[in-house]
């Protein structure tokens, strides 16, 4: 496969701030990766551990979508279920039901994503800093000489890890990472201090999320601000951020520029948002949609640019 996703596939039973409960519903980080690249590209795999009950769980939602299931990996009995707890600003925070090791059992290993990626263009990786893993994997991408994008995990974020994170980055192609992961990682109080310690990394490319602010992409100097689809029909905001950093990673492979590859990543946001877990068809008329927004989106701010 041309893009491939290294991350967990899991059940979220949603609770938010006013008290209404949802799910189980399909989630994980690497479940609306794969959402948010399958709205660009068929080329699509997902490299994870999962239960023995994940045909009955998850089955019909890969079939209807025609994702192959190849990387799939039986690790148990059950695939892993999360708590996933809203408070009124929107932050939340995930408690797996069968424990942290049951979880930590199921993330996909090096060798996992090595049997699936001899083709690969492009690998997402939803990762902290675990510097066996990262040190198996950056030998795997010096080999195979794939493009990487690595969604920062929130429990990373911490002033301590920054110099490994350093040291993983210098093989890192699109780093991506939302405000609050950036404030907290350099200690800072605001994304003004952040955006220019970003750009001293000389990254090809930074994600910086914003959530409903959009985004900003940095690369080779620049900032582009990235609007985010204001629409009436946001209904969870769970897995926005992996569902538009598995679109911007497709953007950036296939030769986008920032400002266009950030755009699709804001689309792709859009279409998970949209409902309880990702979107329940991903087809061809969702794809012609997407690049239809996408275009007039990317034209819109150029008119917008060039009119300043």
């Amino acid at each position: 496969m041309k893009y491939i996703v290294a991350s967990t596939a899991v059940m979220d039973e949603l609770r938010f701030a006013d008290g209404t409960m949802h799910g189980p519903v399909g989630g994980g980080a690497g479940l609306y990766a794969l959402a948010g690249m399958k709205t660009w590209t068929d080329d699509v795999l997902i490299v994870t551990g999962v239960g023995s009950d994940f045909a009955a769980l998850q089955g019909e939602w890969f079939a209807r979508n025609h994702l192959s299931t190849a990387g799939l990996v039986i690790k148990g009995e059950y695939t892993p279920r999360t708590t996933v707890a809203y408070d009124a600003t929107d932050e939340r925070t995930e408690t797996p039901i069968y424990g942290s090791d049951h979880y930590r059992l199921m993330e996909p290993a090096p060798a996992e994503i090595e049997q699936a990626c001899q083709e690969a263009a492009g690998v997402y990786v939803f990762k902290n800093a675990d510097r066996d893993f990262w040190s198996a994997t950056m030998r795997l991408k010096e080999r195979q000489g794939f493009t990487l994008l690595w969604e920062l995990a929130a429990d990373a974020a911490q002033p301590r890890e920054l110099p490994g994170i350093v040291e993983i980055l210098k093989l890192v192609d699109v780093w991506s990472l939302n405000r609050q992961e950036a404030l907290d990682l350099f200690a800072a109080t605001s994304v003004v201090e952040v955006i220019p310690r970003l750009h001293a990394l000389r990254l090809p490319l930074v994600y910086l999320r914003m959530g409903r602010e959009g985004a900003y992409m940095l690369a080779a100097g620049k900032t582009w601000t990235i609007p985010s689809i204001r629409a009436s029909n946001v209904v969870d905001v769970t897995g926005g951020g992996n569902s538009s950093s598995g679109a911007v990673l497709v953007g950036f492979c296939e030769g986008n520029d920032p400002l266009m590859a950030g755009i699709m990543g804001s689309v792709s946001a859009a279409a998970c948002l949209a409902q309880y877990g990702p979107p329940p068809v991903i087809d061809a008329v969702a794809r012609e949609n997407a690049k239809w927004l996408a275009r007039a989106m990317y034209d819109e701010y150029r008119r917008q640019d060039d009119a300043i």
